[in-house]
């Protein structure tokens, strides 16, 4: 008696079921397990209460490192008297440890799917850098600079005539400053002292209109001791830190938590309760929504599943603006893993038009090194609005500046490794492997005229550099295994599931396949 399990009928029902199960398999490897790891990081990914990505996200578990490195003048009385070349040299690294967490942390409505909050920035010296926070370094003076771009003919004069008086202790009537790297960067110069019986009745008026000046400006605070003894200070970056006397200009930031649509995540919907500033443009100006639109994320997040033709956006608080990083390629590694490069376009601080109404970041606020109200050329951008200081922006030694800019320095070398930004992102889940976010200040060193005991007639004047900031994260090492163990093994133990279940299906199929074939001979020779 024959079985049933061998006959022609049931050999091909077996092969047709092992073709099934090897097209499943074969469909459960191509779509599938794509389709389960993107859910994994979708879960993983989106901004959910007590998570490790929500921890993550609230403080960020290491430090950014905060590098600075100052242009010290070597011949100040050269440049002053003499009309010589500055002669620069670029420090050591001086380099702080950067933490950021978020605080006043409210989740709003699900409809909007939206989280607000703050951060709170706290700077440590890195003590294993090169050079000491203590060292001096004699730099361009920015107060004096600027005070000499805001305050009109009269006003200049009267305050020419006191700032012996105002600028006691730790500022100077000359137009170059030595100082102490932390003191200039955050601890503070100190000026303007209340109690101080040289000031006389005039230099008291003057001190007072100076004090109404600097409300304006982001990186002066007034200082009340509340025993009358009040003074001016300056710094750099003090405005950045806990504790700052002003409102704290980093803002309030709403973002989308990507838990409806995950390529939404990190997206800022509001800064300061609106979509816009209203930082940029003139009367003139035709785009001007475009230059005060807030948009992209704030750093510190980035949605999953990148595209290679998208370009990102980051909204920085620094400069007012959301700053474009373009998509260059996708070969780049960090400590084996593939990344997404993004970079600053050379483009980045204006590309010079002839078409104004075309130029909304072209405000005219910071008079240039003639003395005149102008745009600034390539590489150039005057962010005053912003910070209220006639302080202008560049890349590193005015890398894709207009020459013009170079042609004063002699010291000064741009290059792309060195001083341009950049951005590697692991594009399955967006997790940032390593950056480089950098930018030069600089003063407006020009002669005014009446004032030749401050800005002799054979000084020279240019956009002077004072120093240039290097904001750099390279993954730690733990993260680098935490992302591998979760996303990169995952994938592999996945695929090799996979992989062994189309090897069991198609030798099976073969296997049964056989049979049926050699079935099927068997019969045609028995007929």
């Amino acid at each position: 008696m024959k079985l049933k399990c061998c006959s022609l009928k049931y050999i091909f029902a077996w092969t047709v079921l092992a073709a099934l199960l090897l097209a499943g398999v074969l469909f459960f490897m191509l779509w599938g397990v794509s389709k389960i790891i993107n859910s994994q990081i979708k879960s993983q990914s989106q901004l959910e209460n007590n998570t490790d990505q929500w921890n993550r996200f609230i403080d960020i578990p290491f430090p950014i490192s905060f590098g600075v490195r100052f242009f010290n003048v070597t011949n100040p009385d050269g440049v002053r008297n003499k009309n010589e070349k500055p002669r620069l040299t670029e420090t050591e690294l001086y380099v702080y440890n950067m933490r950021i967490n978020k605080y006043n942390i409210r989740q709003d409505s699900s409809e909007e799917d939206s989280i607000t909050y703050q951060r709170n920035l706290t700077f440590e010296y890195d003590e294993s850098s090169k050079g000491k926070k203590t060292d001096n370094v004699t730099i361009i003076n920015p107060v004096l600079l600027a005070a000499l771009q805001i305050t009109d003919g009269i006003e200049r004069l009267a305050f020419a005539g006191c700032l012996k008086q105002l600028f006691q202790p730790d500022l100077t009537d000359n137009i170059f400053i030595t100082a102490s790297v932390d003191n200039i960067l955050f601890e503070g110069l100190n000026f303007a002292f209340a109690k101080d019986s040289k000031l006389g009745v005039a230099c008291t008026i003057v001190r007072t209109k100076v004090l109404a000046i600097a409300e304006n400006l982001r990186n002066i605070e007034h200082v009340d001791n509340s025993d009358g003894n009040d003074y001016l200070m300056f710094s750099i970056f003090n405005y950045k830190r806990s504790g700052y006397k002003k409102e704290i200009p980093d803002g309030i930031y709403t973002i989308n938590r990507g838990r409806s649509n995950i390529e939404e995540l990190g997206n800022i919907i509001r800064w300061n309760s609106k979509p816009k500033i209203d930082k940029w443009g003139t009367r003139y100006s035709i785009n001007n929504d475009s230059c005060n639109r807030v948009n992209g994320s704030d750093s510190t997040i980035y949605r999953p599943f990148l595209h290679n033709y998208e370009d990102l956006y980051i909204y920085s608080t620094d400069i007012c603006r959301s700053v474009k990083l373009e998509y260059k390629n996708s070969d780049a590694r960090y400590n084996g893993i593939q990344a997404f490069r993004y970079e600053a376009p050379s483009t980045l601080f204006r590309s010079s038009t002839p078409n104004p109404e075309n130029d909304c970041f072209c405000t005219k606020s910071t008079k240039d090194a003639q003395g005149n109200e102008n745009c600034y050329l390539d590489g150039v951008f005057d962010f005053k609005h912003c910070i209220g200081s006639p302080i202008v922006a560049s890349m590193p030694h005015y890398l894709n500046a207009d020459q013009k800019y170079l042609d004063n320095f002699e010291d000064l070398k741009p290059n792309e490794t060195l001083h341009g930004i950049y951005l590697l992102l692991e594009p399955n889940t967006g997790t940032p492997l390593q950056a480089r976010k950098r930018i030069q200040l600089n003063s407006i060193l020009h002669k005014v005229p009446l004032l030749t005991s401050i800005t002799p007639d054979n000084m020279v004047e240019t956009v002077f550099p004072f120093l240039w900031l290097e904001e750099s994260v390279d993954l730690p090492e733990e993260y680098v295994d935490l992302l591998n163990n979760q996303l990169f093994k995952k994938v592999t133990l996945a695929n090799g599931i996979a992989d062994g279940l189309v090897a069991v299906a198609s030798v099976l199929f073969v296997i049964i396949l056989f049979f049926l074939i050699r079935k099927l001979l068997l019969r045609n020779r028995t007929q």
